[in-house]
């Protein structure tokens, strides 16, 4: 599951995809977070655009950052910058991942009653299969976003990135989970905790809007794991 975030941000984003209508943005002045690039300078767009896509029959939208670049091919990818493969250029910036993964490998029980994102997560981060064996991992925690029910964990990669995964059920389906993987290098990652709340405020969900309240009420700052390095 969180290997495809790793395979996606080294994607040369060619194109930002857009679908109409779109709602009104409650928060127009979406910025780019601040971070300098050194790959590109983007042009900012003072009018936000509306993003949109259906992945595994779970339709996605939010509205694209102004400077950000949003690829739908597989899910909905939000990149803060775009980097090149050519370049070899370090990545800057975050990267948001939404995305509805297939759970066929897992075993998860139609009739649960427990918060069905931390069903789902907690095989997740018990299986390196899904999560790779070079992460540390802090505790799932479960917390609930809006009428969904909601779990999340962070982790940190021993190449120096630090990354929040949140798994959000849909109200009664237990078959399908949408997971949002947000990374950002360990040295701009304390921007994090202040970024989501403002970029995922008009998220939507089969056409429902979460809100950011949720997001608001995480722990400040975030602790990321520390990883030991040799």
């Amino acid at each position: 599951m969180l290997r495809r975030l790793y395979i996606a941000a080294f994607l040369i984003l060619a194109a930002c995809q857009m679908m109409s209508p779109s709602p009104t943005p409650s928060a127009p002045n979406l910025q780019n977070t601040g971070v300098d690039s050194p790959v590109i300078t983007p042009t900012l767009d003072p009018t936000p655009l509306w993003a949109e896509t259906e992945t595994n029959g779970v339709t996605i939208g939010c509205w694209q950052p102004s400077g950000w670049t949003v690829d739908t091919t597989d899910g909905m990818l939000l990149a803060e910058h775009t980097v090149s493969l050519d370049t070899g250029e370090p990545i800057s910036g975050a990267l948001i991942y939404i995305f509805v993964p297939e759970m066929d490998n897992l075993e998860i029980s139609p009739g649960a009653d427990q918060n069905f994102a931390m069903t789902v997560l907690e095989q997740v981060v018990a299986n390196p299969e899904h999560t790779g064996d070079d992460v540390i991992m802090s505790e799932l925690t479960p917390f609930q976003w809006g009428a969904h029910q909601a779990a999340y964990y962070l982790y940190t990669t021993p190449d120096s990135f630090n990354s929040i995964v949140i798994g959000i059920a849909l109200p009664n389906d237990h078959e399908r989970l949408v997971v949002i993987n947000a990374t950002m290098p360990m040295n701009q990652a304390r921007q994090m905790r202040d970024m989501l709340p403002r970029l995922l405020n008009d998220l939507t969900i089969n056409g429902v809007m979460l809100g950011s309240a949720a997001l608001a009420a995480l722990p400040n700052p975030l602790e990321f794991p520390y990883y030991p390095h040799t």
